[in-house]
């Protein structure tokens, strides 16, 4: 009897270790699986970011003159009503100040 307990015992040890080399070999496999996916992703998203900032780019290249144009009127506005300007600087400041004040 307690020599087919000891056989027991031992299949089972037996059992048991190939069954965690067998779960050992399935973790690295899933570990180097997820790297190369890792990469990919990491790889992709840098495409993605490289993509939005050139469409970005290319956006304000393209609204530059029309900034500009507005710039020049903005401009021409201020030396031609100067008091306007003046009252203006003066609201900004007083805003200022309110949201200084409340702090």
């Amino acid at each position: 009897m307690a020599n087919s307990l000891t056989g027991f015992r031992d299949r089972m040890e037996d059992d048991l270790e190939t069954q965690v080399a067998r779960l050992t070999k399935e973790v690295s496999r899933l570990k180097r699986s997820a790297r190369r996916r890792g990469s990919s992703l990491y790889s992709g998203s840098l495409d993605g970011v490289s993509d939005l900032y050139a469409e970005i780019a290319d956006g304000i290249v393209d609204s530059l003159p029309a900034l500009r144009k507005r710039a020049r009127r903005m401009n021409r506005a201020a030396h031609d009503n100067p008091a306007i300007v003046g009252l203006a600087g003066l609201a900004l400041l007083g805003i200022a100040a309110a949201v200084f004040y409340r702090r």
